[in-house]
């Protein structure tokens, strides 16, 4: 199923990257834009929770990261959007924890006069220490509508279906249930978002099924530092894992992840931008071995078109 909707998706993207060529004709239905970061990143604990590998090891990491988008506008209600997003992650002396991912996706929406409606699909092929670790595909459908004047609730579905190329026992199907609420704030672009999000994951081992609930809250605002604009985003996410088959003293297993980020992005010029960012997350599990903090700070700069 995958593999005949890759084929089908790949002529459309090259077709439309053809015909974006002439955006006058078409009277501008189709925009094309990129953006491209380069940065470091420092990490206090290295991590990779899906192979219960903690390392108790700080790094740095130089970060590369591209984007490419379509944006095709069909008609003034219908659009979509072809997307292809790459990054690299590459540590001085931590190579077992090199990760590039490389994201194909597809957008398609519709503005009907009580709702927006649409349907999404992605697919990633994740590397880490130069081999191949995990495909991810991902199906999501969606809707949304304006509630007054400044609140979107925004509702999905989802199914995921996971594949660890050298752990066949983690293969999972994932399903989620979405909802967020966007309130648009008096200061035009600044924004409170609150969502809550459940899922249930089915593994090939019994083990790792597990079912969870996910909260997030974030705030944006835009302001400025001297002549340059400056854009500040907050945001705090938990995650609460239920493993119904791993049994600890009796007990089913329990995992709590919180996590806690801080974002600037100061404009430099109308294309160039400074990024600064931190986040710190804490990891408590009923397995005591995968109980850590992580703590990560990242400087990069960020070009856009």
């Amino acid at each position: 199923m995958t593999s005949l909707i890759k084929s089908c998706l790949s002529p459309l993207l090259l077709c439309a990257l053809y015909c974006s060529a002439d955006t006058d004709s078409q009277q501008n239905a189709f925009k094309l834009s990129g953006q491209l970061d380069i940065g470091q990143t420092y990490s206090t604990n290295l991590s990779i929770i899906e192979l219960e590998q903690i390392s108790e090891v700080a790094d740095t990491a130089t970060v590369v990261a591209g984007r490419l988008n379509l944006n095709w506008q069909l008609t003034p209600a219908w659009t979509t959007d072809i997307g292809y997003y790459y990054s690299s992650q590459r540590y001085r002396k931590a190579d077992e924890y090199n990760l590039q991912l490389s994201t194909f996706s597809l957008d398609t929406g519709y503005s009907l006069a009580v709702a927006d409606i649409g349907v999404s699909y992605f697919t990633t092929h994740a590397t880490l220490a130069h081999a191949s670790f995990l495909n991810l595909n991902q199906f999501s459908l969606y809707g949304g509508k304006l509630l007054g004047q400044n609140v979107y609730l925004r509702a999905a579905v989802m199914q995921t279906d996971k594949t660890y190329l050298s752990l066949p026992g983690r293969d999972a199907d994932n399903q989620s249930l979405h909802a967020d609420l966007f309130w648009f704030l008096t200061t035009p672009g600044d924004l409170l978002n609150l969502g809550y999000f459940f899922e249930q994951e089915d593994a090939v081992a019994k083990l790792f099924n597990y079912t969870a609930h996910n909260l997030k809250l974030g705030y944006t605002r835009n302001t400025g530092l001297g002549q340059f604009p400056l854009r500040l985003r907050a945001g705090w996410r938990l995650s609460q894992r239920h493993y119904a088959n791993d049994i600890i003293n009796g007990q089913q297993r329990q995992d709590i992840k919180n996590t806690a980020d801080i974002n600037a992005e100061l404009a430099l010029k109308g294309w160039l931008a400074l990024i600064l960012s931190a986040e710190f997350t804490d990891y408590q599990s009923d397995k005591t071995d995968f109980n850590y903090d992580q703590s990560s700070v990242g400087l990069s700069l960020r070009g856009r078109f």
